[in-house]
Protein backbone atom coordinates (compact mmCIF):
# COMPACT_ATOMS: atom_id res chain seq x y z
CA UNK A 1 0.00 0.00 0.00
CA UNK A 2 1.30 3.45 -0.88
CA UNK A 3 2.57 5.70 1.89
CA UNK A 4 0.03 8.41 1.00
CA UNK A 5 -2.88 5.96 1.23
CA UNK A 6 -1.68 4.77 4.63
CA UNK A 7 -1.45 8.37 5.83
CA UNK A 8 -5.05 9.07 4.71
CA UNK A 9 -6.27 5.93 6.45
CA UNK A 10 -4.59 7.03 9.67
CA UNK A 11 -6.16 10.48 9.39
CA UNK A 12 -9.58 8.97 8.76
CA UNK A 13 -9.26 6.67 11.78
CA UNK A 14 -8.18 9.55 14.00
CA UNK A 15 -10.94 11.83 12.67
CA UNK A 16 -13.53 9.09 13.20
CA UNK A 17 -12.35 8.95 16.79
CA UNK A 18 -13.12 12.64 17.25
CA UNK A 19 -9.77 14.26 16.50
CA UNK A 20 -10.70 17.58 14.88
CA UNK A 21 -7.18 18.36 13.63
CA UNK A 22 -7.21 15.10 11.65
CA UNK A 23 -10.58 16.02 10.14
CA UNK A 24 -9.20 19.43 9.17
CA UNK A 25 -6.30 17.72 7.39
CA UNK A 26 -8.71 15.49 5.48
CA UNK A 27 -10.71 18.54 4.41
CA UNK A 28 -7.54 20.30 3.26
CA UNK A 29 -6.64 17.25 1.16
CA UNK A 30 -10.04 16.76 -0.48
CA UNK A 31 -11.55 20.27 -0.50
CA UNK A 32 -10.55 21.10 -4.07
CA UNK A 33 -11.53 17.79 -5.72
CA UNK A 34 -14.79 17.83 -3.75
CA UNK A 35 -15.64 21.35 -4.90
CA UNK A 36 -14.78 20.46 -8.49
CA UNK A 37 -16.95 17.34 -8.32
CA UNK A 38 -19.97 19.34 -7.15
CA UNK A 39 -19.34 22.31 -9.45
CA UNK A 40 -19.12 20.10 -12.53
CA UNK A 41 -22.64 18.87 -11.83
CA UNK A 42 -24.42 22.03 -10.64
CA UNK A 43 -23.01 24.76 -12.88
CA UNK A 44 -22.99 27.33 -10.09
CA UNK A 45 -20.22 28.50 -7.81
CA UNK A 46 -22.70 29.47 -5.09
CA UNK A 47 -24.54 26.15 -5.24
CA UNK A 48 -21.26 24.24 -5.28
CA UNK A 49 -20.06 26.10 -2.20
CA UNK A 50 -23.31 25.40 -0.33
CA UNK A 51 -23.42 21.75 -1.34
CA UNK A 52 -19.74 21.23 -0.52
CA UNK A 53 -20.41 22.48 3.00
CA UNK A 54 -23.40 20.15 3.21
CA UNK A 55 -21.24 17.22 2.13
CA UNK A 56 -18.56 17.98 4.72
CA UNK A 57 -21.19 18.22 7.45
CA UNK A 58 -22.44 14.77 6.45
CA UNK A 59 -18.88 13.46 6.42
CA UNK A 60 -18.32 14.79 9.94
CA UNK A 61 -21.55 13.20 11.16
CA UNK A 62 -21.18 9.84 9.41
CA UNK A 63 -17.41 9.29 9.56
CA UNK A 64 -17.60 7.17 12.74
CA UNK A 65 -19.82 4.73 10.80
CA UNK A 66 -17.20 4.16 8.09
CA UNK A 67 -15.99 0.62 8.73
CA UNK A 68 -13.06 0.60 6.28
CA UNK A 69 -10.90 3.78 6.31
CA UNK A 70 -9.20 2.52 3.13
CA UNK A 71 -12.49 3.13 1.28
CA UNK A 72 -12.78 6.75 2.38
CA UNK A 73 -12.39 8.37 -1.05
CA UNK A 74 -15.20 6.48 -2.85
CA UNK A 75 -17.32 6.80 0.31
CA UNK A 76 -16.79 10.57 0.24
CA UNK A 77 -17.78 10.85 -3.42
CA UNK A 78 -20.81 8.65 -2.79
CA UNK A 79 -22.03 11.14 -0.18
CA UNK A 80 -21.33 13.99 -2.60
CA UNK A 81 -23.13 12.21 -5.42
CA UNK A 82 -26.20 11.71 -3.24
CA UNK A 83 -26.22 15.37 -2.19
CA UNK A 84 -25.91 16.53 -5.80
CA UNK A 85 -28.66 14.15 -6.92
CA UNK A 86 -31.01 15.48 -4.24
CA UNK A 87 -30.14 19.06 -5.18
CA UNK A 88 -30.78 18.48 -8.89
CA UNK A 89 -34.07 16.77 -8.08
CA UNK A 90 -35.16 19.75 -5.99
CA UNK A 91 -34.08 22.15 -8.74
CA UNK A 92 -36.03 20.17 -11.33
CA UNK A 93 -39.15 20.34 -9.17
CA UNK A 94 -38.69 24.10 -8.73
CA UNK A 95 -38.47 24.50 -12.52
CA UNK A 96 -41.63 22.44 -13.01
CA UNK A 97 -43.40 24.73 -10.56
CA UNK A 98 -42.05 27.80 -12.33
CA UNK A 99 -39.89 28.80 -9.37
CA UNK A 100 -36.57 28.56 -11.23
CA UNK A 101 -35.33 28.80 -14.79
CA UNK A 102 -33.57 26.00 -16.65
CA UNK A 103 -29.86 26.52 -17.27
CA UNK A 104 -29.11 26.37 -21.00
CA UNK A 105 -26.43 27.55 -23.40
CA UNK A 106 -26.93 29.90 -26.38
CA UNK A 107 -28.37 27.03 -28.44
CA UNK A 108 -30.87 26.03 -25.79
CA UNK A 109 -28.95 22.89 -24.80
CA UNK A 110 -29.20 21.89 -21.17
CA UNK A 111 -26.19 22.68 -19.00
CA UNK A 112 -27.44 20.57 -16.10
CA UNK A 113 -24.02 19.01 -15.65
CA UNK A 114 -21.86 21.85 -16.85
CA UNK A 115 -20.83 25.13 -15.19
CA UNK A 116 -21.87 28.45 -16.59
CA UNK A 117 -19.36 30.59 -14.69
CA UNK A 118 -15.81 30.12 -13.50
CA UNK A 119 -15.15 29.89 -9.76
CA UNK A 120 -11.90 31.11 -8.28
CA UNK A 121 -9.15 28.54 -8.04
CA UNK A 122 -10.00 26.18 -10.90
CA UNK A 123 -7.80 28.02 -13.41
CA UNK A 124 -7.35 26.23 -16.72
CA UNK A 125 -10.10 23.74 -15.97
CA UNK A 126 -12.71 26.48 -16.17
CA UNK A 127 -11.66 28.12 -19.44
CA UNK A 128 -14.51 28.74 -21.87
CA UNK A 129 -12.91 26.72 -24.67
CA UNK A 130 -12.44 23.80 -22.27
CA UNK A 131 -16.15 23.70 -21.51
CA UNK A 132 -17.09 24.13 -25.15
CA UNK A 133 -15.17 20.94 -25.91
CA UNK A 134 -16.56 19.13 -22.87
CA UNK A 135 -20.16 19.99 -23.77
CA UNK A 136 -19.60 18.80 -27.32
CA UNK A 137 -18.24 15.49 -26.05
CA UNK A 138 -20.90 14.90 -23.41
CA UNK A 139 -23.78 15.65 -25.77
CA UNK A 140 -22.95 12.37 -27.53
CA UNK A 141 -23.31 10.28 -24.39
CA UNK A 142 -26.23 8.82 -22.45
CA UNK A 143 -26.77 10.05 -18.88
CA UNK A 144 -25.05 6.96 -17.40
CA UNK A 145 -22.13 7.14 -19.82
CA UNK A 146 -21.74 10.85 -19.11
CA UNK A 147 -21.62 10.36 -15.34
CA UNK A 148 -19.08 7.54 -15.58
CA UNK A 149 -16.97 9.58 -18.01
CA UNK A 150 -16.94 12.53 -15.62
CA UNK A 151 -16.06 10.34 -12.64
CA UNK A 152 -13.23 8.66 -14.51
CA UNK A 153 -11.57 11.43 -16.45
CA UNK A 154 -12.46 14.65 -14.61
CA UNK A 155 -12.85 13.44 -11.03
CA UNK A 156 -10.12 10.83 -11.64
CA UNK A 157 -11.75 7.99 -9.73
CA UNK A 158 -10.69 4.41 -10.41
CA UNK A 159 -13.07 1.79 -11.80
CA UNK A 160 -13.59 0.18 -8.35
CA UNK A 161 -14.25 3.61 -6.83
CA UNK A 162 -16.75 4.50 -9.55
CA UNK A 163 -18.44 1.16 -8.97
CA UNK A 164 -18.85 1.98 -5.29
CA UNK A 165 -20.05 5.55 -5.90
CA UNK A 166 -22.71 4.45 -8.38
CA UNK A 167 -23.65 1.22 -6.62
CA UNK A 168 -22.93 -0.72 -9.80
CA UNK A 169 -20.63 -3.65 -10.55
CA UNK A 170 -17.25 -3.02 -12.17
CA UNK A 171 -18.19 -4.90 -15.33
CA UNK A 172 -21.12 -2.55 -15.93
CA UNK A 173 -18.95 0.50 -15.27
CA UNK A 174 -16.33 -0.71 -17.75
CA UNK A 175 -19.00 -1.42 -20.36
CA UNK A 176 -20.50 2.07 -20.10
CA UNK A 177 -17.05 3.66 -20.10
CA UNK A 178 -16.08 1.66 -23.20
CA UNK A 179 -19.27 2.78 -24.97
CA UNK A 180 -18.60 6.39 -24.02
CA UNK A 181 -15.02 6.26 -25.28
CA UNK A 182 -16.13 4.58 -28.49
CA UNK A 183 -18.65 7.37 -29.17
CA UNK A 184 -16.05 10.11 -28.80
CA UNK A 185 -13.07 8.21 -30.17
CA UNK A 186 -10.47 10.36 -31.88
CA UNK A 187 -11.22 13.60 -30.05
CA UNK A 188 -7.96 15.51 -29.37
CA UNK A 189 -9.45 16.66 -26.09
CA UNK A 190 -10.20 13.07 -25.07
CA UNK A 191 -6.64 12.05 -25.87
CA UNK A 192 -5.31 14.81 -23.63
CA UNK A 193 -7.57 13.66 -20.79
CA UNK A 194 -6.56 10.02 -21.13
CA UNK A 195 -2.93 10.98 -21.22
CA UNK A 196 -3.32 13.00 -18.06
CA UNK A 197 -4.95 10.38 -15.89
CA UNK A 198 -3.80 7.06 -17.28
CA UNK A 199 -5.79 4.12 -18.52
CA UNK A 200 -9.10 2.86 -17.20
Amino acid sequence: MEKEAIAIEELVSRAAGGERSAFAEIMAEYQRPMFKFVYLRTGSKEDAEDLSQEVWLKVFEKLPTLIEPSRFRPWLFTLASNCVRDFLRRRKIRRMLGLAEAVTDDNGASLEYMPGRSPDGLDELMRKDFWTQVRRLLSKLSRREREIFLLRFLDQLTIPEISQVLGSNESSVKTHLYRALKKIKGSPFLLSLKGGVGGA
